[in-house]
């Protein structure tokens, strides 16, 4: 039977597993699981069902309380397409390479022979379509953590060799984007003397440039960009989103969820600036970790420049259909989200509301506002 029925068929079928979003986290599990199975019945179904596997690879369901621990390996199958420049600058850095011949080459004296190299069958970052920048974040520092080698480095490059490719390299307009540590790291001897914590924290971001270029660079396609991180050590990390290399990669996004205590503003103006055509957004006004309180504290909402911003990346859309806002305070619904919606009136079709009009009451204003969508869901 499997025989007989042809790709396109196969994968009309497959295509199935993706198409709800709506789905518990369990039930997304299970359909995974069989679709796994699939790739394992032939090379046919598993050409088919491989792209569709790798869709969702740093992604964490929105209902989900229990976040999803990171996945360092998902790093080492990405690092197949680790251009020759890219490949140097982590052996350059003590980084040990799985799918490299990490033995036979010699870091100080770096060729471009094939010999050492592992190829992948399949062009795992082409596939990417839904992003979970939290998620991948914490990933990168897992396997930043497993694959620098634990000791101090006595063995320094020259500062010729690695002026022009430096793991650090980072333009000088952008340098209000970065950490001002990272941006004080000038040279290979300050770095090796830093212990290895304080090395992966500044190793995370820069390898995370890294891995964002091979989708790049494979054409990967991103379809929804989700920040729904726990953990705050990870601030200035979210700022790679708004870098201008970038710009053009995050600008097919149609899907944005935004729910985490990072620098917000500048990633909001940021993404109004990339992103013009978002379908749906959902942002939350309420930092999740606060979330389980009966009073929360007033550090945990938005700030009323992040509030702003929110409204700025609404009215900056231009096919915006499905608006979902979660925990917003009262005061910033009405003064500064509410009069937003009316720059989408010709194209906004639901707007839902989590938490926000039990505590509301009745509201004309809310309501005025609200008739130029077709719903209202609380």
């Amino acid at each position: 039977m499997s025989e007989k029925l042809s790709s396109d068929i196969l994968r009309e079928i497959f295509s199935q597993f993706d198409k709800d979003p709506g789905k518990s986290r369990k039930h997304v599990v299970r359909e995974r699981r069989d679709l796994l199975s699939c790739a394992l019945v032939n090379r046919q179904w598993c050409e088919v069902a491989i792209p569709l596997l790798w869709r969702r690879t740093f992604f964490q369901l929105r209902e989900s309380y229990s976040p999803i621990p990171p996945n360092p390996k998902l790093i080492d199958a990405y690092f197949y397409h680790l251009n020759d420049t890219e490949r140097m600058n982590l052996l350059s850095h003590d980084f040990i390479l799985p799918n490299y011949n990490n033995e036979d080459s010699d870091k100080d004296n770096y060729s471009n022979d094939d010999d050492n190299k592992l190829h992948s069958h399949f062009n795992y970052p082409s596939y990417l379509r839904h992003l979970d920048f939290s998620l991948m974040l914490h990933s990168v520092e897992e396997w930043c953590l497993r694959r620098v080698q634990r000791r101090p480095r006595y063995e320094y490059l020259n500062s010729e060799d690695s002026s022009d490719d430096s793991l650090f390299d980072y333009d000088d307009d952008n340098s209000r984007f970065y950490n001002n540590k990272l941006v004080h790291v000038h040279s290979e001897q300050q770095f090796a003397r830093l212990s290895l914590k304080k090395r992966v924290k500044l190793l995370t971001p820069a390898v995370t440039r890294i891995l964002l270029r091979i989708f790049k660079r494979n054409s990967a396609v991103i379809n929804t960009l989700q920040c729904c991180g726990e953990r705050v050590d990870h601030d200035e990390d979210y700022l790679i989103i708004a870098e201008p290399e970038f710009a053009e990669f995050f600008s097919s996004v149609r899907k944005v969820i935004l729910d985490s205590p990072f620098y917000l503003d500048r990633v909001l103006l940021c993404l109004s600036i990339a992103c013009k055509d978002l379908e749906d957004i959902d942002v939350s006004f309420f930092h999740r970790r606060g979330r389980n309180k009966p009073i929360a504290p007033t550090s945990w909402y938005l700030s009323s420049y992040e509030v702003k911003n929110v409204t700025t990346l609404i009215e900056s859309q231009k096919n915006l259909k499905t608006l979902i806002i979660r925990y917003c305070e009262i005061t910033d619904l009405v003064n500064h989200v509410m009069p937003s919606f009316k720059s989408q009136a010709s194209t906004l079709r639901r707007l839902i509301l989590h938490n926000v009009l039990e505590r509301l009451h009745k509201n004309n204003a809310l309501f005025r506002c609200c008739a130029v969508v077709g719903s209202v869901v609380s």
